[in-house]
């Protein structure tokens, strides 16, 4: 998904240094391996884990964060599919 393609007028050229090495910020992403504190299985725990480990080594700045308005997403969720209203 990453590089230029003939077919593809928008591709451009990709590199797989980090925005440090190339003298840009670092970027921050957030991850939450538990959001909700509902249970995650471990393997997709440890899959988010691999994939920030990745990340840091490529110099993103890692950190731990819930999604903002999960509560209030999951108390509306059941709503619309509710039929005995």
């Amino acid at each position: 998904m990453a590089g230029l393609h003939s077919a593809d007028p928008w591709s451009c050229p990709a590199t797989s240094a980090s925005p440090t090495v190339l003298g840009l910020p670092a970027r921050r992403i957030a991850i939450s391996t538990d959001p909700g504190c509902g249970g995650t299985h471990p393997s997709i725990v440890a899959g988010i884990e691999r994939a920030a480990a990745v990340l840091e080594d490529a110099g993103w700045e890692i950190v731990e964060a819930e999604p903002p308005g999960l509560d209030e997403a999951a108390r509306l969720w059941p709503e619309p599919y509710d039929q005995s209203q």
